[in-house]
């Protein structure tokens, strides 16, 4: 229908720098959506410094579609009005033209100053020798895009670490504004279990042997399939043994049974 105006009462605070993503459907398919906000309150929408959207086209109806919308770094603080406009089938490009098929909604929105940078990796960790660790990053506030340089030398957002001893890793973020924000995460070394099923066994035909992998873990996975600390095992073969202890650690070890093909040569005998 012919365009109309709807000033909108909800308030919508949007800080300095950040982007947003506007999400938005039609009852009327291919319309074009443009956005503007009052940012100077001269109550003229600048098409050159104040449209933050441009031309969003929304193709079908009752479908939900995304843009993003960028609050300049150095808009002005405070309550401006934002003017959303859409019109039928061509670009939306004036904030006051008369369109013969569009609509026009009006809100109050208020510039604030971005929320302080903040920078977190979480608490200190132990991981396991030998193992590599994930080092996750957790950023807000602040102006992005954001500059990241860990006290590795990497400047990428998330880093893999793989310590030989204790260490601490910093991380230093830098957004838009230059403001900074460090923190820092230890991450200490836990022993890997030891297990030990020792020396090769050589065994007489219809024997049997009992490995033993030790006390005090948490779990026990042998390749026989078995889980209990003793084994008894009377074939040829070689048979692993992976224990977890309590740091969820794991080690494995091997040991090689051999069964002799006969007790002599060509005796007959019997087992007694």
């Amino acid at each position: 229908g012919p365009q109309g105006i709807v000033h909108g009462t909800t308030i919508t605070v949007l800080n300095a720098g950040s982007t947003y993503t506007m999400s938005l459907s039609t009852k009327y398919s291919n319309q074009f959506v443009s956005v503007w906000i009052d940012f100077n309150n001269d109550t003229i929408f600048d098409n050159l410094t104040e449209r933050v959207l441009f031309d969003m086209n929304l193709p079908a109806t009752g479908i939900i579609f995304s843009d993003d919308i960028t609050i300049p770094v150095n808009a002005n603080l405070g309550t401006h009005r934002m003017r959303v406009r859409c019109h039928w089938a061509s670009s939306c490009i004036d904030p006051c033209i008369y369109y013969s098929y569009g609509e026009t909604h009006d809100y109050t929105v208020i510039i604030a100053n971005p929320l302080p940078l903040v920078v977190s990796l979480g608490s200190d960790i132990s991981i396991c020798e030998g193992s590599n660790h994930y080092l996750y990053t957790n950023v807000a506030g602040g102006v992005p895009p954001y500059s990241y340089l860990w006290s590795t030398g990497e400047t990428s957002q998330y880093i893999t670490v793989s310590p030989l001893i204790a260490t601490t890793y910093a991380l230093t973020i830098t957004d838009s504004n230059n403001n900074i924000a460090i923190d820092e995460i230890s991450v200490s070394i836990n022993p890997l279990p030891l297990v030990d099923l020792g020396q090769d066994i050589t065994i007489l035909p219809g024997n049997s042997v009992t490995l033993d992998a030790g006390t005090g873990f948490l779990y026990y996975n042998w390749s026989t399939g078995e889980t209990s600390q003793n084994i008894t095992v009377s074939a040829a073969g070689n048979y692993e043994v992976t224990v977890t202890d309590n740091n969820y650690c794991m080690n494995s070890d091997n040991i090689v049974i051999t069964v002799l093909p006969s007790v002599g040569p060509g005796w007959n005998y019997s087992i007694t």
